[in-house]
């Protein structure tokens, strides 16, 4: 029994996916809090560059993130992937041999 299917995906897929969204919504939130609050300023243009500037930080957070958590969820899968495989070595020898052998 190879370690595909549902699980597979919710690791290689799923965690990824989770810490991406998270990372967007963490950040571009409060992002947006501000620039709905832009038109009670004096110099509103001023705080338009900052968010900007803001909203490309978190978008470059969240690259980062994807990357590291596509590397995390590998570094989950590939021990498991060796464990199943032995696993089925194991019981395809024990097969060939025989209960009484």
């Amino acid at each position: 029994m190879k370690f595909t299917g549902r699980y597979r995906f919710r690791l290689t897929i799923g965690l990824p996916l989770v810490v991406v969204c998270f990372t967007l919504a963490a950040g571009f939130l409060p992002l947006g809090m501000i620039a709905y609050s832009l038109g009670r300023v004096e110099r509103p243009f001023d705080l338009r560059n900052l968010i900007f500037n803001l909203r490309l930080t978190v978008l470059a957070l969240a690259v980062v993130a994807t990357v590291l958590s596509i590397m995390m969820s590998r570094y989950i899968v590939r021990p498991i992937e060796q464990l199943s495989e032995e696993m089925e070595q194991l019981a395809a020898r024990e097969r060939n041999e025989g209960p009484g052998d």
